[in-house]
């Protein structure tokens, strides 16, 4: 075989090798764990499961004087009916339930804020741009704590 032969052969296939293996570096590097195999929901409001209560978008939107906040969230339950009980947020005064209870029936959304219940925090002493802890008691399903952002109306609507 003539030198101008292998040199034709030899340029394209160890271009093509090369190829390969930088796709198959790059590849392996991610790994199972890289941020673009894993799904979240781009936005401020935090996410919490407890057994079937599933709970999404929380978060705390505070007025600019900052006397009064508004609880944000949504839940789902996708078992028994449940009763929320009570809810405290950490720094404020205590939280009242419309009611004293609300009722979270099965296979339906429940929301709080704009598009919901209304329920209102008082004397929040953390400022918007902060986390603060919002505790949720069921009467079946138990406890959790969300840790939520305190936004302003203006960044809770971007």
């Amino acid at each position: 075989m003539s030198r101008r032969i292998r040199r034709r052969i030899a340029a394209p296939a160890s271009t093509a090798a090369a190829v390969l293996i930088a796709l198959v570096l790059s590849g392996c590097g991610a790994g199972f764990t890289a941020l673009t195999n894993t799904q979240f929901v781009p936005g401020n409001g935090a996410s919490a499961d407890l057994g079937s209560i599933h709970l999404r978008n929380v978060l705390l939107v505070q007025d600019p004087s900052g006397d009064l906040t508004e609880l944000h969230s949504a839940f789902v339950n996708t078992g028994a009916d449940d009763i929320l009980t009570s809810v405290s947020v950490q720094d404020a005064q205590p939280v009242s339930l419309p009611g004293g209870a609300v009722d979270i029936p099965p296979n339906q959304q429940i929301s709080f804020g704009p598009n919901g219940t209304e329920i209102l925090v008082t004397n929040l002493t953390r400022q918007p741009g902060q986390f603060t802890h919002i505790v949720y008691q069921f009467r079946n399903s138990g406890t959790i704590v969300v840790n939520a952002l305190i936004l302003t109306p203006e960044s809770a609507n971007s």
